[in-house]
C-alpha cells in the first residue's frame, strides 16, 4: 500500500500533499513527524475509521512480531485470538462514534499487552477522525533508554549491564548468579553507580530509571525506512491538533516487514 506522498511522485521542501475535505500538507512537515514519532519508545499506530492503518512507528513495528496478539493484515490491524476482537473493535468504535479514550488488554501469558486507544480530532464535528492506538512496553525501561542513561552519567560497560539486569527486575543476588560473580561485587558496582547518578538509595537509583523519557537513544541508520509511530501526550489546542492529523495522514502507510 502507497502512501498520498508517495503516490504524488514530487520531491523537495516546497511540494505539498492534498488531504480530503481542501487541507494540504508539505512534504517537510509529514516528514518531520514520521521522524519525531520514530523517536519515542513506544509503538503508536494511526488508523482510519475503517480500521486502516496509516502509520507505525518504528517500536510498533518491533512490537508486532509473529508472537503477538495484534498484528497488521492487508494494512489493517487484527487480533490473532477470536476473543480479542470484539475489545479491539469496541475500543476502536467508542474512539470514532463517542470520541472516548479506552484502554485494553489482549492476549495472554507472557504475550499480554495493553494498549490505549485515543480519538484524534480537531473538533467534536470532525468526521475525519483518526485513532492513535499506543502499545504499552513490555518492560519497565527499554535497553536503550538505560543505555543513554548509563551514557550520559559515564557508567562503565559492567555498571550498565549491572544497571539494565536491576531495571529489569533482578534482584543484586539474582544479578550475581546471573553474570557468575560475587554478591560483593554487584554491590560494589551499584555503589559505584548510585555514587554516580547521584542516587541517594537502591530505590532511588532505580526510580531514576523507571521515569526516563520513552525515548530512542540510538541513531537510526541513513536512509533507514521511518514509516512507523509512538506515544505522545496529546495536543493542548485544537489547532495543534488538526495539524497532527493532516501530517499523520500522508505518512508512508503500513506494510508488515
Amino acid at each position: 500500500m502507497r502512501s498520498k506522498i508517495e503516490e504524488t511522485g514530487v520531491a523537495g521542501s516546497g511540494a505539498s500533499v492534498a488531504l480530503p475535505g481542501g487541507a494540504a500538507v508539505s512534504l517537510r512537515e509529514a516528514s518531520f513527524f514520521r521522524a519525531v514519532f520514530d523517536e519515542v519508545d513506544y509503538g503508536m499506530l494511526i488508523l482510519d475509521s475503517g480500521g486502516a492503518v496509516l502509520y507505525a512507528n518504528h517500536a510498533a513495528h518491533a512490537e508486532l512480531d509473529a508472537r503477538d496478539p495484534l498484528r497488521m493484515v492487508d494494512g489493517a490491524l487484527r487480533s490473532r485470538r477470536d476473543q480479542d476482537a470484539a475489545s479491539l473493535r469496541g475500543a476502536l468504535d467508542s474512539a470514532f462514534r463517542d470520541g472516548s479514550r479506552t484502554s485494553i488488554t489482549i492476549g495472554e501469558g507472557a504475550r499480554r499487552i495493553s494498549a490505549a486507544v485515543v480519538p484524534i480530532a480537531s473538533s467534536v464535528e470532525d468526521r475525519d477522525s483518526l485513532a492513535l492506538i499506543s502499545l504499552a512496553r513490555r518492560e519497565i525501561v527499554s535497553e536503550l533508554s538505560v543505555d543513554g542513561f548509563a551514557r550520559a552519567h559515564a557508567l562503565t560497560r559492567t555498571e550498565a549491564r549491572v544497571l539494565l539486569a536491576l531495571s529489569q527486575g533482578l534482584l543484586p543476588a539474582e544479578v550475581a548468579a546471573s553474570f557468575d560473580v560475587t554478591l560483593s561485587t554487584v554491590r560494589y558496582h551499584i555503589g559505584s553507580i548510585r555514587h554516580k547518578t547521584g542516587a541517594e538509595s537502591f530505590i532511588g537509583l532505580i526510580r531514576q530509571v523507571a521515569v526516563l523519557p520513552p525515548m530512542v537513544f540510538s541513531t537510526l541508520p541513513p536512509n533507514s525506512n521511518r514509516n512507523q509511530p509512538v506515544s505522545a501526550e496529546p495536543p493542548a489546542t485544537s489547532a495543534l491538533v488538526a495539524g497532527v492529523r493532516r501530517s499523520l495522514s500522508s505518512l508512508v502507510a503500513v506494510t508488515p516487514a
